[in-house]
C-alpha cells in the first residue's frame, strides 16, 4: 500500500494543479465540500441514461439500468474538481472518512491489490500502445427503447465529449441481443441508433469496442422486453451470429467481441450450452466474416469463469484477440488479477492480441461472493459504488489494470462504471432509506451535473493523468 499511496499523492497533485504538501490522510473527511444530492428525485427533463453490465451472477452481479432525471447542474459532489479551471491555491484533495460498516472490506480488498503488485507486478511496466477506455454509458443496449428517444443521441455526444476531456482513446458499447435481430421491433431503428453512435466515436478519435450480448430481459436492471422462452440454442446462436455479421457490415467499429461471458448467457438466456457450443459459434462466425475489412475479432470470458473457453479459443478458433472481463480482485479461485496474468501471458504466447473489455473493482468478499444465488439481491454489491470513500480504492484498482494492461501489451482496456470518472456522492448525504434504484438515480444525477460543468471526481483525474504518462 505504500507504494500505491505515494503514487496516489503525486497523481492528485498533478491532476488538481496542488504544489504544496499533499495531506496523506487519504481517509479525512473533507472541510469545504459541497454536499451530494441529498433525495432521489424525477423529473420530465432530459435523461441521463445508465448502462447495465453483462457479468456472470456467481462473480460480479448485473448492474442498475434504469434511465437517471438529469437534475439541473448542481454543485460539485464528492471530489469532484473541474480540470479545466487552473485556480492560483487550489484545495489539496482529501477523502471522506469509510464508514466502519465498510472498513474491513476496504482494507481487504486493498490487501488483495497489493499482493497482485507484488507477485506479478515485478517489473516496472512497458510502455505500451493501449487504447485506454471507458464505457459509452448513454448507448448500452440494455435500455432498449430510451435510446430511440429524441434526446440519446445528444447525451452520447455529450459523454464521448466528456470522456474524451480525460484523454482517452477508446469507447466501449454494449450492443444487446436481440435488439438488431430482424423481426425484433425496432431493430432498424437501433441499427441506425448505433450506426451514428460509432461515427460519432470516430470523428472524435475513438477506437471502438462492441460487445454482444443478451439483453438483461426479466430483472430488474433492464426495461427491455424479451421472452427467452422456447429459444434453442440452434436458433439461439443462429441470430447471434447474424447481429455480429450485420454490426461488422453495418456499422464497422475497430474491435467486436462475439461472446466474453459465457456462464452469464446461459443465466440471461436459460438455454443449455456448453464449451463445445461457444466454441462452434466462434469458429462458424469467423468462417462466415470478410476479415480483409479491418476489424478484429474477439472472444472471451470473466476471469472469474472456467478458463476452458479461453484455452479453446486460442487453440481452436481464429480470434485476433482474447477478451478479459475482470471484476472480482479475489473469490474461492484465487487473486483474480494474477490469474488475469497468466491469461495474459497464454494469449500471447499464442500471438494472440489482449482486450480488457469491461473491468471495474467489484467491492465484495470471498466469503460473499461464495453464497448462493439468491441470499443476496443481484445489485446488493454494487448499490456500494456510488460513494465517494472508495476513491482511493477504485484509483489504486485502476492503477493496477493499467500496470497489467503495460506489462502485457494489451490493446484495448475499457473501464465499465465509467460514470464515476466524473462523481458519486457523500455517504453522509444519502438518506440510508433508500433502495439501490433510487441510489443509482442519484449517482446518475451527480455524475451528469458534473460532466456538464466539465468537472471530473479525483478517480477520473487520476486515471487521466495515469494514461498520460508513459
Amino acid at each position: 500500500m505504500k507504494r500505491f499511496t505515494a503514487f496516489l499523492l503525486v497523481v492528485l497533485i498533478l491532476a488538481t494543479g496542488c504544489r504544496g504538501r499533499l495531506r496523506q490522510q487519504i481517509t479525512s473527511t473533507p472541510t469545504s465540500q459541497p454536499p451530494a444530492t441529498t433525495a432521489p428525485q424525477q423529473t420530465e427533463a432530459t435523461t441521463a441514461p445508465a448502462t447495465a453490465v453483462a457479468d456472470a451472477p456467481t462473480a460480479a452481479a448485473p448492474a442498475p439500468t434504469e434511465a437517471a432525471a438529469q437534475p439541473t447542474p448542481a454543485a460539485p459532489t464528492a471530489g469532484a474538481t473541474n480540470v479545466a479551471a487552473t485556480p492560483t491555491s487550489p484545495p489539496a484533495p482529501t477523502f471522506d472518512t469509510v464508514p466502519a460498516d465498510y472498513n474491513a472490506l476496504y482494507e481487504t480488498l486493498d490487501q488483495n491489490l497489493d499482493t497482485f503488485e507484488e507477485n506479478v507486478l515485478t517489473q516496472a511496466p512497458a510502455v505500451s500502445s493501449t487504447f485506454w477506455s471507458g464505457e459509452l454509458t448513454p448507448a448500452s443496449g440494455n435500455l432498449g427503447p430510451a435510446l430511440l428517444e429524441p434526446r440519446s443521441m445528444q447525451l452520447v455526444r455529450e459523454y464521448l465529449d466528456g470522456l474524451r476531456g480525460m484523454g482517452l482513446t477508446g469507447v466501449g458499447v454494449q450492443i444487446s441481443y436481440p435488439l438488431l435481430v430482424p423481426d425484433y421491433p425496432d431493430a432498424d431503428k437501433y441499427l441506425s441508433f448505433y450506426q451514428q453512435v460509432v461515427r460519432e466515436a470516430h470523428q472524435r478519435g475513438f477506437k471502438v469496442l462492441i460487445e454482444t450480448s443478451p439483453v438483461f430481459a426479466g430483472t430488474e436492471f433492464s426495461n427491455v422486453s424479451v421472452d427467452y422462452r422456447g429459444l434453442t440454442k440452434e436458433a439461439y446462436f443462429q441470430q447471434r451470429k447474424d447481429m455480429v455479421l450485420l454490426i461488422a457490415s453495418e456499422i464497422r467499429p475497430d474491435y467486436l467481441s462475439l461472446t466474453h461471458e459465457p456462464t452469464t448467457e446461459v443465466a440471461l438466456t436459460g438455454v443449455r450450452m456448453n464449451v463445445d457450443d461457444f466454441v462452434n459459434f466462434v469458429k462458424d462466425t469467423l468462417n462466415s466474416l470478410d476479415r480483409s475489412a479491418g476489424i478484429l475479432y474477439g472472444a472471451g470470458n470473466g476471469t472469474w469463469e472456467d478458463s476452458t473457453y479461453i484455452d479453446r479459443y486460442i487453440q481452436e478458433t481464429s480470434v485476433d484477440f482474447i477478451n478479459l472481463h475482470i471484476y472480482p480482485v479475489a473469490n474461492d479461485q484465487g487473486n483474480q488479477l494474477e490469474i488475469a496474468a497468466n491469461l495474459s501471458q497464454q494469449a500471447i504466447n499464442a500471438g494472440k492480441r489482449l482486450v480488457i473489455g469491461e473491468t471495474w473493482l467489484y467491492k465484495a468478499t470471498t466469503q460473499e461472493l461464495a453464497q448462493p444465488l439468491g441470499k443476496v439481491s443481484l445489485g446488493e454489491y454494487y448499490a456500494r459504488d456510488p460513494y465517494s470513500f472508495w476513491q482511493p480504492l477504485d484509483i489504486h484498482f485502476i492503477q493496477s489494470i493499467v500496470d497489467l494492461g503495460r506489462t502485457y501489451n494489451y490493446d484495448f482496456i475499457s473501464f465499465f462504471w465509467s460514470r464515476y470518472f466524473f462523481g458519486y456522492v457523500n455517504y453522509n448525504d444519502v438518506p440510508k432509506n433508500i433502495n439501490s434504484t433510487q441510489l443509482f438515480r442519484l449517482a446518475n444525477q451527480a455524475a451528469y451535473a458534473n460532466m456538464q460543468q466539465g468537472q471530473y471526481s479525483y478517480t477520473g483525474q487520476a486515471y487521466s493523468q495515469m494514461i498520460s504518462q508513459p
